[in-house]
């Protein structure tokens, strides 16, 4: 194992919660020598009613709660990688309006569009973990994972970290 790097990457898990997947991304985080944390977001509450406290920006006492820093989050202040996947709402458009903001604002950052990789390439659930509605879901959104982006993906995070977190 390496030296243990000061800085704490946070895993945030998606609609399926703190299921194989996030645990496997701190795993990997892990195993490269990073203190990692991995909040439960439905802990006090339902699946829904944390999507919906995200969606509508309501706070909740222990909710997730993204807070600003002179018109950037805090997580920009230090830098941080960020990946994107291809085309929708999220993807290569965003990605590149990411990509200029963080560098008009000076901010250390990595930004990669994967095309071809759909939304979510670094998640591999579990299919135990994905509901019915997920699996739809997935199908209707280009959601799957797809193995030559994450290992990119992971080798590109963790080279950042290594140059950013002191």
């Amino acid at each position: 194992m390496t030296d243990l790097l000061i800085g704490t990457p946070m895993v945030v898990h998606d609609s399926t919660g703190v299921s194989h997947d996030p645990r496997a991304q701190v795993a990997w985080l892990a195993g490269e020598g990073l203190l990692t944390v991995a909040p439960d977001l439905y802990h006090w509450g339902s699946r829904l009613g944390c999507l919906r406290t995200i969606h509508t920006g309501h706070r909740r006492p222990a909710g997730a709660d993204v807070r600003r820093h002179r018109g950037r989050p805090r997580s920009a202040r230090r830098g941080r990688p960020v990946h994107r996947r291809g085309p929708g709402p999220l993807g290569a458009k965003a990605g590149r309006r990411l990509d200029d903001l963080l560098t008009r604002l000076g901010v250390p950052h990595d930004v990669k569009i994967y095309p071809g990789a759909g939304h979510g390439f670094m998640n591999d659930h579990a299919p135990a973990d994905l509901t019915l509605m997920l699996r739809v879901l997935g199908r209707l959104s280009g959601t799957r994972y797809d193995q030559a982006a994450t290992a990119d993906a992971r080798r590109r995070i963790v080279t950042f970290f290594r140059d950013h977190l002191h």
